[in-house]
């Protein structure tokens, strides 16, 4: 247990650049996204725990210095336009997780709360997004405005917030589609289905939320498993899909039992999957196996051939050789960073959601705890590192569901 936290901490502290600052990448810059990445990973650890209060006020200083007086947005150092797109409510859900472990407050109020008066500025809003329609980051813009909601309600109270949540659930609720998802095109019904829809289903399990269609969500989830563990439609996985697919698995089959020999085979797998992405140097990559050429795909074709659904081998096929075609060495900056960095690169984000997917995993496998490679500290507050500890041994919640294991 040590050995494996020691590494990622000592990997951790190379990337420090400054006093709450850190590079995302060895060859990548920081940005308040980066810190933020960077004290999940110290929390997920237990490592804010013990950190004082002096050192916690640092980190909350730095965090509430990018926060907007006006609005109540936190600012991102580049593409803060327009408030209500991607980088903005994402750094300001970000920055709200980041100051609940902290045990801060935000330094303004969240005066962009009055872009949402009522029920129909929900569904409005929501519509304008493409959330019914699954448009690409839909999920990540239905996920925020949850977010700030329930923050608004834990913090005051205010049942007015509690109704705006209730018409977000429904929403969702006649918007889903077949597979349990939303998007009406082919993809939203396995691998962009599983990604774009796991910021929604969060929002569910935080507010343990019967989930329709749920033994349909896990076969998708199952079905798009490749042979090595990982669930992203190219080789090697990534943190986003890879993630994405162990939280639903964790969270929906505690309480349906559907296919629960598999589920936990698939969840072993992955655990393996994840822990052969960590480098050398204790912090974890992307993929190791990103076909960046039309060699390293030939390479990669057997593990792409794997008994699956047609729709799920070509989505596969087609996304692997989109990245041999054009050569594509590197992710993109997804307005984190200004400098992009390579597959294989350690970094904050893959080292978050590889070591958060791990513990997931272990949890849900009810590992014994001499077994496990740490002893988690799940964030409580609604968000990426979100997790409710699941006891597979004990009654699963709203009763009659069968435990997977």
């Amino acid at each position: 247990m040590d050995t494996f936290s020691n590494r990622v901490l000592h990997w951790l502290e190379s990337m420090r650049v400054g006093l709450g600052r850190y590079r995302m990448s060895a060859s990548s810059d920081s940005s308040l996204f980066t810190s933020c990445f960077a004290l999940y990973i110290y929390d997920l650890l237990g490592e804010t725990r013990s950190w004082s209060s002096e050192k916690k006020g640092h980190w909350i200083d730095l965090i509430n210095a990018s926060q907007d007086a006006d609005s109540g947005y936190f600012l991102p150092e580049w593409n803060a336009v327009p408030l209500d797109g991607k980088p903005v409510h994402q750094l300001t859900s970000f920055c709200l997780s980041a100051l609940e472990l902290l045990g801060g407050e935000p330094r303004y109020g969240l005066r962009f709360l009055s872009t949402w008066q009522n029920k129909k500025d929900i569904h409005d809003y929501l519509l304008a997004k493409g959330c019914a329609d699954g448009v690409r980051g839909s999920g990540n813009a239905a996920m925020f405005v949850a977010i700030f909601l329930t923050y608004h309600y834990e913090k005051t109270g205010e049942s007015h917030s509690l109704d705006l949540l209730d018409a977000w659930f429904d929403f969702h609720d006649e918007h889903q589609n077949s597979s349990g998802f939303w998007g009406r095109d082919r993809s939203s019904h396995h691998f962009h289905g599983v990604q774009n829809g796991f910021h929604q289903l969060l929002v569910y399990f935080y507010w343990n939320r019967d989930v329709a269609r749920s033994e349909h969500i896990v076969d998708a989830v199952l079905a798009i498993q490749d042979r090595d563990g990982f669930y992203s439609p190219t080789p090697g996985g990534d943190g986003c899909h890879d993630l994405d697919s162990i939280s639903i698995l964790t969270n929906i089959t505690s309480t349906t039992g559907h296919r629960p020999a598999e589920v936990k085979r698939s969840l072993m797998n992955a655990h393996l999957a994840l822990l052969g992405t960590q480098q050398d140097d204790g912090g974890f990559c992307q993929s190791k196996m990103m076909p960046t050429n039309l060699m390293r795909l030939a390479r990669c074709l057997p593990r792409l051939a794997r008994p699956v659904p047609l729709p799920v081998s070509y989505y596969r096929l087609r996304k692997s050789i989109g990245i041999a075609i054009r050569g594509q060495k590197t992710t993109t900056t997804s307005n984190w960073t200004t400098i992009p960095r390579a597959w294989t690169d350690s970094n904050l984000w893959d080292t978050w959601f590889r070591c958060l997917g791990l513990a997931l995993t272990e949890d849900a496998l009810d590992l014994d705890q001499n077994a496990r490679l740490f002893t988690p500290h799940f964030q409580s507050f609604v968000g990426l590192g979100f997790h409710e500890r699941r006891n597979i041994t004990a009654s699963a919640p709203r009763g009659g569901a069968i435990p997977f294991l």
